[in-house]
């Protein structure tokens, strides 16, 4: 399981989230197994946790940093990725990246490609 003191102080909000990162550098967080199903997490920093097995269905992780990040197993279905850093994620899959959304500026770690949804929605956003 996930470390309790930081899935309360994520809970809390974004910014005093980031906040504890900048006070905190030399801690990778633990996230594992945390259930994040339908948070706005937009501009996180949750570069190096581990989100292994984590629930983020449905979660806004727009323009959140998740370099570094171990997601194997994490669940992704439907969360929005636009703009989010995934470059260096580790044992993410592109099952994971199929069920999420995305634009083309959410930026790929080498071997995954962008979904075709991804740039059919780009495309009908700008309509």
């Amino acid at each position: 399981m996930g470390n309790e003191e930081h899935g309360r102080i994520l809970s809390q909000s974004v910014g005093k989230w980031n906040q504890w990162r900048l006070e905190h550098p030399w801690i990778d967080p633990d996230l594992s197994f945390c259930v994040l199903q339908g948070k706005d997490l937009a501009r996180a920093d949750l570069s190096n946790c581990s989100l292994y097995c984590a629930w983020l269905e449905n979660a806004s992780l727009q323009d959140a940093n998740l370099s570094g990040a171990d997601v194997g197993g994490a669940s992704f279905r439907g969360a929005d990725l636009s703009r989010a850093d995934l470059g260096g994620v580790l044992y993410l899959t592109q099952m994971q990246i199929d069920a999420a959304h995305g634009d083309e500026h959410t930026v790929l770690p080498q071997g995954l490609r962008r979904p075709e949804h991804w740039l059919t929605q780009a495309t009908l956003e700008r309509r």
